[in-house]
């Protein structure tokens, strides 16, 4: 419950490692990534596969047990990010280990593409991860951490948007790990900015005009890992730093949030009217709720591990 941070239900899911969830109409959804494991190699495997979980009117009134329905990404996905189309009623994922995307079609609740028939994407050497972005004009940004690298595809063919191309966020060779992006307009323009999580930057990617791209935007934390936006502001989550950074859309020096000691702030989420973000402690089993003009902690609720 939003007004004092309590939990009033939980549910069991059929899948395991839920990281991430969306409500659609009256009902929830969850990506939940699966059972990862390293081989001897130390490469990742999936020893059980995840993929999606709907909750059917749990976002609605809870006046029963919501019914819950798996879609596991057979015969061995696991989905680490997911960008949602809602006028194709499509959702994207990106792979949390492997260079595929995977698509999952909404009414009529089934995949069109699943890792048996994934849209492949440029092989990488060893273990990659993709961040999927929804793109305002319902194209697809596609992060890549293992080539450092930035994509616009459209969700036809996902093939790359007339007038753009596949643009590097690194300065030099050294892995910068794009880990997670958002798009905003800026003079009508949508330009997305992007955590990249090993070089502990914030780079800005505008598709068409690779110019203007600056992997280097700005310096941030240590260990940022995901970035949300209202319509004023830009909100990096660093975990190593126990921060929630502000950053005005509008140009000036960022505001940060500071978090009690042993927090580990690992996910956020912006309200519907963007006056509030919403936090998740990691280590310390809560959630936090920041009033984004006065950059203070409203308060602290505690969540079951």
């Amino acid at each position: 419950d939003r007004e004092g941070l309590v939990e009033i239900a939980r549910w069991e899911l059929p899948l395991k490692n839920p990281v991430l969830i969306e409500a659609d109409g009256e009902d929830l959804w969850v990506l939940c990534m699966g059972d990862i494991r390293r081989d001897a190699q130390g490469l990742f495997y999936v020893a059980e596969p995840g993929g999606l979980v709907r909750l059917k009117g749990a976002a609605g009134e809870l006046q029963a047990e919501p019914e819950i329905q798996g879609f596991a990404l057979e015969p061995g996905g696991s989905p680490g990010s997911w960008a949602w189309l809602p006028e194709r009623r499509e959702v994207v994922l990106g792979s949390s280990i492997v260079p595929e995307l995977y698509v999952f079609d909404l009414e009529n609740r089934q995949w069109k593409r699943d890792s048996a028939n994934p849209v492949e994407q440029p092989e990488t050497e060893g273990d990659e991860t993709l961040s999927v972005i929804s793109h305002p004009d319902g194209h697809i940004g596609v992060l890549s951490f293992a080539r450092n690298s930035a994509r616009l595809v459209d969700a036809e063919h996902y093939e790359n948007v007339d007038g753009t191309e596949e643009v590097s966020l690194a300065v030099g060779s050294e892995l910068e790990g794009p880990l997670s992006g958002v798009f905003v307009l800026e003079d009508d323009v949508p330009v997305a900015y992007v955590v990249l999580s090993l070089s502990n930057s914030l780079a800005r990617w505008v598709p068409g005009a690779p110019e203007a791209t600056e992997p280097r935007f700005r310096q941030l934390g240590l260990t940022p890992n995901q970035i949300v936006a209202n319509d004023s502001m830009l909100f990096i989550v660093e975990s190593g730093d126990n921060v929630l950074s502000m950053h005005p859309r509008a140009g000036g020096e960022p505001v940060e949030v500071v978090f009690p000691v042993g927090t580990n702030p690992y996910s956020a989420a912006v309200s519907v009217d963007g006056t509030v973000v919403y936090v998740t402690g990691l280590l310390s089993n809560s959630i936090f709720e920041v009033d984004v003009e006065s950059a203070q902690i409203l308060g602290q609720g505690p969540v079951k591990p």
